[in-house]
């Protein structure tokens, strides 16, 4: 995969993806040949003004790279070369591998297990000695039946 056959296209329907071109159009055909096609999500907009984003496969089970697509160019409304930004991100997540994978789910489960020993932390007493259905918490320290 060379990084010149990587484009960004705006779609009719308001999709924007990033795929490899495997074959233009031609005379015979209006349609384009891509594979490893992700698009671009936004996740969330921060207070700071700061957008995130994701990539997520553009058709359902279309991940594997011996796959391949056809986008008609009548449904492209705009073409672009992707920034440095957007090609790291597109390489990263297509050469997901079994050690990327694997690194990526060693990161959540340290994640989840500082949420639950926070969780764990916040409660001053587990049960309360005198009645075994009562959870005390902090801070305020309010009892619930």
């Amino acid at each position: 995969m060379k990084k010149e056959d990587i484009k960004q296209f705006k779609l009719a329907n308001g999709d924007e993806i990033v795929c490899e071109i495997i074959q233009y159009p031609d005379e015979e055909s209006a349609d384009l040949v891509v594979r490893n096609s992700y698009r671009i999500m936004m996740m969330a907009s921060a207070p700071n003004g700061n957008h995130y984003y994701a990539f997520r496969p553009w058709m359902i089970y279309q991940d594997d790279p011996e796959m391949y697509q056809i986008v008609n160019v009548n449904h492209i409304v705009g073409e672009a070369t992707p920034s440095q930004t957007v090609l790291d991100y597109y390489f990263k997540n297509v050469n997901f591998d079994d050690e990327a994978a694997e690194e990526a789910s060693e990161k959540l489960k340290e994640f989840l297990q500082g949420l639950i020993d926070e969780a764990q932390h916040s409660l001053a007493e587990p049960l309360d000695s005198d009645n075994p259905n009562v959870l005390v918490f902090k801070p305020k320290n309010h009892r619930i039946h």
